[in-house]
């Protein structure tokens, strides 16, 4: 499992697919979908987002250094990327952006799906891990691996991770499910299309 992470970080691009869903006692599920286009310095992501009768859509793209953030949606831009009201509403629809040397918390929370590096740091694969039933190759040479994440949301969280063994071993899916007291919910994710071009342009 470790050389499936160090293999993976190592990958010039790749393509990765989210999804969550999230629900505490008393308030409306959420669910968040991702897809990104992602290199080793610059990335590109489309965020699907819903919380009770609220939802929204959202790119996100870091070209140059500098993350840039489009959504039309206000509710979005409230509630999900946590922006203020005021500015939720004004800036809809417009591309914000946020640099490192004029807001380096800003810049860290956005780009943290953006490039290879970062969306292996995001998940906080852990271990220990424990090889699945020798069986549970499945017909593509996927192996299933126990371990746990502290990315998903809060604590060390047990998932089932998914690590194709040709031609090298590489980090390929993972899902697991999380009940924490008055949380409870799901969450999988895929890892495809290795080595193909990751083209962002700077945003207009």
């Amino acid at each position: 499992m470790s050389a499936a992470i160090v293999n993976t970080r190592g990958e010039a691009t790749f393509r990765y697919t989210s999804s969550e869903n999230f629900s505490t006692t008393g308030n409306a599920p959420e669910r968040v979908t991702s897809i990104g286009d992602v290199g080793s310095r610059e990335g590109a992501e489309t965020i699907t987002w819903a919380h009770g009768g609220f939802s929204g859509r959202a790119t996100v793209e870091l070209v140059g250094g500098v993350v840039y953030l489009e959504s039309s949606s206000v509710a979005m831009l409230r509630m999900y990327f946590e922006l203020p009201a005021r500015m939720a509403a004004a800036d809809a629809g417009r591309w914000l952006s946020a640099s490192p040397k004029i807001d380096r918390s800003g810049f860290a929370a956005l780009s943290a799906g953006l490039t290879v590096g970062a969306v292996i740091k995001a998940l906080g694969c852990s271990g220990p891990y424990a090889l699945q039933r020798r069986g549970d190759r499945g017909a593509s040479g996927l192996r299933r691996i126990a371990g746990f994440v502290s990315g998903i949301q809060r604590g060390k969280i047990p998932v089932v991770f998914a690590v194709a063994t040709s031609p090298r071993p590489v980090l390929v899916g993972g899902s697991g499910s999380l009940r924490n007291g008055a949380t409870k919910g799901s969450f999988s994710w895929k890892i495809d299309h290795f080595g193909e071009r990751v083209a962002v342009h700077r945003p207009r």
